[in-house]
């Protein structure tokens, strides 16, 4: 539990625990096709994968096809997610996720867009089990 509280504050991990326990991704919002992704944001993306030696098979135009598949919101938490302009800190950032971090390979199949913060939180985990635990931590605390 301690890799996944990390250096949030007590209440600050219960409160993205229960995003993740009462998100419905069935109420996405609709983005438009307008922007795209910023390039330095991906290279930053792919050159993370390349440091820690993780294919990256996905382009420019998949990855954001997949933000506009989700809403532009976390795929685990429904929070609005914002694209950085550069390489710059934001809160709210989108950080792109392997689904199954077991797979070591970023590709259309095993990725989504969520918070950066709960991207730190799932860390190796599977998905099933992250969210497992995050309902249990917010049943808790309810």
């Amino acid at each position: 539990m301690n890799v996944m509280k990390l250096d949030f504050s007590q209440e600050e991990f219960i409160h993205k625990c229960k995003l993740v326990a009462d998100f419905n991704p069935a109420f996405l919002p609709i983005l438009d096709d307008k922007d795209g992704i910023n390039q330095s944001f991906f290279c930053l993306m792919r050159n993370n994968a390349n440091q820690r030696e993780i294919p990256f098979e996905i382009t420019k135009r998949d990855v954001w096809d997949q933000f506009c598949r989700q809403g532009g919101v976390c795929a685990l938490s429904g929070i609005p997610l914002k694209l950085p302009s550069y390489t710059e800190s934001i809160e709210d950032k989108a950080s792109l996720d392997r689904i199954d971090s077991a797979k070591r390979i970023y590709n259309l199949e095993n990725v989504q867009f969520v918070h950066k913060d709960i991207n730190l939180m799932k860390w190796k985990f599977d998905q099933d089990y992250f969210k497992d635990w995050c309902k249990k931590v917010a049943a808790h605390n309810s």
